[in-house]
């Protein structure tokens, strides 16, 4: 039985055309695996600018953070605050909401009668499933209640937590531009030793 990457051979694909199809298998192509066949097999991989925006916007916030004066840090505090507790709550309901989904299927399952021995399996399967889940979904041991810091405070968590984006992504954008870097070398050896190919 033909794959998606032999089936074209019937059909009389070249042996370039079948390798490049191939290549999409692999790291430099992986993106465009799963994209049209005749989706043209770009010549130069070029980086996601998503680390360097994110390094070039930690940078900018970070600039702002150390120059903004206590007073100002309070309100900023005061409204990560409430926002803080808003999600904290919203999350607690969700969690409750989700418990409650959670026993009143447990309950169906208890009153339900298997048709035959060989369904109580199933009944002990569906317990058990929901008895996981609610170990995760409904496990509040990391809902923190939020509490309000000092302006100093938050000035120093923001400050920390700038400099913390500036340094992952920075060292994220060297790394995706080395894989670009290789992947494209990868591609134009490739390409190269499928010059003049059929």
């Amino acid at each position: 039985m033909p794959t998606g990457y032999t089936v074209a051979i019937e059909k009389g694909i070249t042996f370039r055309e079948f390798a490049l199809d191939c290549a999409r298998a692999f790291g430099a192509l992986i993106s465009i695996r799963d994209s049209a066949r005749d989706t043209e097999i770009p010549r130069e991989i070029k980086p996601d600018d998503y680390h360097l925006k994110e390094f070039a916007n930690s940078k900018i916030k970070l600039a702002e953070i150390k120059k903004i004066t206590l007073e100002e840090a309070k309100a900023f505090a005061k409204q990560d605050y409430y926002q803080s507790m808003d999600r904290y709550k919203n999350s607690l309901k969700q969690i409750k909401a989700l418990e409650k989904k959670y026993l009143d299927m447990l309950e169906n399952i208890k009153h339900w009668t298997p048709p035959t021995s060989g369904h109580k399996r199933l009944k002990k399967f569906m317990t058990e499933q929901i008895q996981e889940s609610m170990k995760h979904d409904c496990n509040t041991e990391y809902c923190h209640k939020p509490i309000l810091v000092t302006p100093k405070k938050w000035i120093k968590n923001k400050i920390e937590s700038y400099t913390d984006n500036i340094k992952y992504h920075s060292k994220h954008w060297s790394k995706e531009v080395k894989r670009c870097h290789s992947s494209t070398k990868w591609l134009q050896e490739l390409f190269a030793s499928l010059e003049g190919l059929k």
